[in-house]
């Protein structure tokens, strides 16, 4: 569109109408942009059109209540807005940039608006944005620029959408919201998020969210003075190193009296990908942070968590492409495995707790490794149709099956008792894989007590009474437990031969003899220890019973099915001694 050349005079003419209150310029040349900041006068909205600026257009100490705005014009030296305010609270003020040319720079500077909008600006090369006041939103959308600084300025709401940045530099602002979408952007300052305290921009809650962007080489921190912090990532690329150090600590003490409560972060990465480990750290302070990171078998991205006292953690969804470390964490309320698929870069070392609940839902952990981890410190684990087959443990201290929920099943169901056979399989067929032998014993054990349990209404089954058999050395696990019970059995049998060989009721006057039953119990011990000895011969103890021990069917009987005994315990003790020592 063409445009015709706007004389000095022309401008000044338009500026001093006083009936117009919104200034209009379209499709002019304007050769000396200075008389809008040199002269003046009053407007309550600047308003220009397919307009060219061959000097710098410069605008400083202004007042518009609605505002500026610039559409499909163009800079040849560029535009600075310097200290432009409203004073009418009612109109929505706003600086307007849109369809525009801007060479050289565009600096917005001790601005105070309530919108600002920056939309397809070409041939940027520095934006610079800062000490700035905006009671709601800044758009930053569809831009190619070299470098973007923004700093000191108060923001409700920044959204970055579509815009190819260079160098980004953040320093001390303070927003409510923040969004980048659809952008690549390179940052050069470790402080993306970094947090003053606006006496009059005080807020309960902070957001920033990227979306399906490119964030290279960033070192994000935050030092927030709001209650609670919300950071989201989804479907981004990080290229580079990606280091994200959340500060828990205020780096001034509160006046004595007003303690300043910690702030509250939630971070969540969705579908992301990177080509180095995305670091996460700072979360060492107050303990109502949480963590969610979600995947996909596409995502290729790293994620590491060290040293953090976090809230709760979930991870949800197919990390079989990711490297995954989380180390030295301390969980208050919950750690979740949702549908989670692992490998063998997924690693889970020294997390601890006093109370969270431990939930897998579906989860695959395959050669995926747990290594210092008591879960016994978990109040609950809630296991639900999740494989433990692959993985690998190390130092474990173990859960007890009471501290185990499968879903909504009643506990001492059959269904339980399955879910708990099943469990303590995979558990077993873990630590065989890693040749834990000992470990590999244990829950081998566990497996056949709940198969027992399975069948304890069918008792006349063979695999019920070998179960059954097998319950006597704890399924392999004690050899203790056969030595105790043969230990017994020699007493009783002792007990019951002494008792068979003594004297008959007929024989009244024998019996009450106390020094006759004096000699038969002294004999007892002696009986005791002969039967402990499995080749004994009953014929021998009665030769030298001195007449105490007399021969006789329920004297053989007796023998006989001690022996029987005898040798099965003997059998279990050397089984369970040789595969607790092999």
């Amino acid at each position: 569109m063409l445009r015709s050349f706007y004389s000095a005079a022309s401008i000044i003419a338009k500026l001093n109408d006083n009936k117009k209150k919104i200034k209009e310029f379209s499709n002019v040349e304007i050769s000396d942009p200075s008389l809008f900041n040199t002269l003046e006068y009053y407007a309550e909205q600047l308003v220009f059109y397919n307009c060219s600026f061959s000097s710098l257009m410069e605008l400083n100490d202004k007042q518009f209540d609605k505002g500026i705005s610039f559409t499909k014009c163009e800079f040849e030296k560029g535009l600075s807005l310097h200290n432009i305010t409203y004073t009418n609270e009612i109109d929505n003020s706003s600086i307007d940039i849109r369809d525009s040319t801007i060479k050289n720079g565009l600096f917005i500077q001790n601005c105070k608006q309530k919108n600002i909008v920056l939309n397809k600006i070409a041939d940027l090369q520095n934006l610079v944005f800062s000490n700035n006041q905006l009671s709601l939103k800044l758009t930053i959308e569809d831009i190619n620029l070299k470098n973007f600084f923004i700093s000191k300025s108060a923001i409700t709401s920044l959204e970055i959408d579509k815009v190819f940045c260079k160098n980004i530099y953040f320093q001390n602002n303070h927003y409510k919201e923040f969004s980048i979408e659809r952008s690549e952007i390179k940052f050069n300052k470790q402080s993306l998020l970094n947090s003053e305290n606006y006496d009059e921009f005080q807020l309960s809650e902070y957001r920033v969210h990227f979306k399906d962007s490119i964030i290279i080489n960033s070192i994000i921190t935050n030092l927030s003075c709001n209650n609670e912090v919300r950071v989201s990532f989804t479907d981004c690329t990080f290229k580079g190193k990606c280091a994200i150090y959340l500060l828990t600590e205020f780096e001034t003490t509160p006046a004595e009296g007003t303690p300043q409560p910690l702030p509250k972060y939630t971070l969540t990465f969705e579908n992301n990908n990177s080509d180095q480990t995305i670091d996460i750290g700072g979360l060492d302070e107050g303990e109502n942070h949480s963590i969610s990171i979600i995947s996909t078998r596409h995502n290729q991205a790293g994620y590491r968590i060290s040293r953090a006292k976090i809230k709760d953690l979930t991870l949800h969804g197919d990390f079989s492409n990711t490297y995954l470390s989380i180390s030295r964490l301390k969980i208050s309320s919950g750690l979740s495995f949702l549908q989670f698929t692992g490998n063998e870069k997924s690693k889970f070392s020294n997390i601890s707790t006093s109370k969270a609940t431990l939930e897998f839902f579906e989860a695959d952990f395959s050669k995926s490794t747990f290594s210092d981890i008591n879960f016994l410190q978990f109040s609950k684990i809630k296991i639900w149709a999740s494989q433990f087959r692959m993985a690998t443990f190390d130092n474990i201290i173990w859960f007890t099956i009471d501290q185990v929920e499968f879903g909504e099943l009643t506990k001492n169901s059959e269904q339980y008792h399955w879910e708990c056979r099943r469990l303590y399989q995979q558990l077993k067929q873990s630590c065989e894989k890693n040749d834990d032998k000992h470990n590999a014993l244990y829950f081998h054990s566990l497996e056949e007590k709940f198969h027992l349990k399975m069948l304890r209404k069918r008792p006349f089954k063979p695999e019920v009474i070998r179960l059954l058999l097998k319950s006597t050395n704890s399924f392999g696990d004690n050899w203790i437990k056969p030595i105790i019970f043969l230990l017994a059995l020699s007493f009783i049998s002792s007990v019951f031969l002494v008792i068979i060989s003594g004297p008959r009721v007929a024989e009244i006057p024998y019996f009450v003899s106390i020094k006759n039953l004096q000699a038969i119990f002294s004999y007892q011990p002696y009986l005791f220890i002969q039967l402990i000895n499995p080749t004994h011969s009953i014929n021998e103890i009665i030769e030298n019973g001195n007449g105490i021990i007399k021969p006789g069917f329920g004297t053989s009987l007796i023998d006989i099915i001690h022996k029987i005994f005898t040798t099965f315990l003997i059998f279990q003790t050397i089984t369970a001694f040789r595969r607790q020592h092999t």
